[in-house]
């Protein structure tokens, strides 16, 4: 009986552990999830200032400095996270490469500012990567324009979008990309439909695109 009520006794001690460890693991998975979330939070803040200094139109020199401001940041909230926390430390780094690239771009941007577009552009690759990443903005970039409710500005949102277009249609000339000719050409096509413009008034543009 005394052997029975000894193990009993450490039925019930263990029934204990068990359950101050599930709720010890309970706890710490619920700090976890609020580490995730923080991160999240963190990057979707910055992902919304970017987005507004974008509509805003700010200057590229403004936009660099931003994105070196919030890699810095998040190179910050990096040093202060645990290696056991992987995918906070996932969350972080995949940011801060992004706004690392979107920094490099404008700098190059920058550094060609006395070159036309087609001139800064070196190689074919470099052609082919930049004309494809107009083009899969390119959709966003229409639907914006019509969304702008003075005439006035959204004239000079089209002059803007048809000004890139045709640079990048004379790129894709130069390196002879006639797959990307022939994309960025139907682009042209459906936002002078849009704005219901005139292959005339898009030579009026690429006048000020040289």
């Amino acid at each position: 009986a005394q052997a029975g009520d000894m193990l009993s006794y450490q039925l019930t001690f263990l029934a204990d552990t068990l359950e101050e460890d599930l709720a010890a693991a309970i706890e710490k998975a619920q700090r976890y999830k609020e580490k995730v979330n923080q991160a999240k939070a963190l990057v979707s803040a910055l992902m919304a200032e970017w987005r507004w200094m974008e509509r805003r139109r700010t200057t590229l020199a403004q936009r660099r400095e931003f994105l070196e401001t919030a890699i810095a940041r998040l190179n910050e909230v990096l040093k202060e996270t645990s290696d056991d926390d992987r995918e906070v430390i996932e969350i972080l780094q995949a940011a801060a490469k992004d706004f690392g690239r979107l920094r490099d771009q404008i700098a190059r941007i920058l550094s060609a500012a006395d070159e036309s577009e087609a001139q800064a552009l070196r190689s074919r690759d470099e052609a082919i990567a930049a004309i494809d990443s107009l083009l899969k903005v390119m959709p966003k970039k229409r639907d914006a324009m019509l969304a702008i409710a003075d005439s006035e500005e959204r004239r000079r949102e089209y002059q803007r979008l048809m000004k890139a277009l045709l640079q990048a249609l004379g790129t894709a000339k130069q390196f002879k990309l006639k797959e990307e000719a022939r994309n960025i050409q139907n682009e042209i096509e459906a936002l002078e439909g849009l704005n219901g413009t005139s292959t005339s008034d898009s030579a009026e543009v690429a006048g000020t695109a040289e």
